[in-house]
């Protein structure tokens, strides 16, 4: 059977993107998931500045995971110090105080932040998504797919999520949740675990293209 390219949906894949990208795991890591692809679409992917952008981000805002740390201290850095108009965009988003703020309203102090820059992560975290959904079901969703996404921390999601099975790449780098509705499968929810965070992403897709 002819493999679909997850990225834009046409027949003819002829290599394989991993999910997530392998700048995200240590040197010599292949344990990932991997998903059909276009040689010209992969390429194109991973000369976009999301997936730098988003290790040097999500390594950084997770303090408590060691490799996490470590990749911020080689790859990230590394990242960083040669490419100025990155360096200099990171270092613009990051903020001396946060205030932070109950459920009801009440103030509660304030932290030292960052501002992402929500574009590139919405790059970033659409193709993850389209490539667990591939994954999972063997169809691609369209580019017109509506996924919705936020960070937050991981106690403050549905009760429910919690019952959910975890898949683990690798505990300490990658694991993740979801659920596709048996009703309408195109709509789904999914729980992305990167390091020490996790994002929640909701997906609305109303156009599929099924192998």
């Amino acid at each position: 059977m002819e493999d679909f390219c997850y990225f834009c949906g046409h027949s003819g894949a002829n290599t394989k993107e991993d999910i997530p990208p392998l700048s995200f795991f240590p040197k010599g890591f292949r344990k990932t998931i991997k998903v059909p692809a276009h040689y010209r679409c992969n390429k194109k992917w991973s000369d976009s500045k999301a997936i730098e952008y988003c290790r040097n981000l999500l390594t950084g805002l997770s303090h408590s995971n060691s490799i996490a740390q470590r990749l911020f201290m080689t790859k990230s850095r590394r990242s960083i110090l040669r490419n100025y108009p990155l360096r200099k965009k990171m270092i613009s988003e990051l903020r001396k105080e946060i205030d932070i703020y109950s459920p009801r309203g009440i103030y509660l102090g304030s932290t030292p932040g960052v501002q992402y820059d929500a574009k590139l992560m919405d790059e970033f975290i659409k193709h993850i998504v389209k490539g667990l959904y591939y994954h999972h079901r063997g169809i691609v969703l369209s580019a017109q797919a509506n996924i919705n996404w936020k960070l937050q921390p991981f106690y403050r999601c549905p009760e429910w999520i919690n019952r959910l099975p975890t898949i683990v790449i690798d505990n300490n780098i990658f694991r993740y949740r979801y659920a596709i509705l048996s009703s309408n499968p195109i709509r789904s929810m999914w729980i992305l675990g990167f390091y020490d965070l996790y994002i929640g992403t909701v997906i609305a897709a109303t156009d599929t293209h099924s192998p």
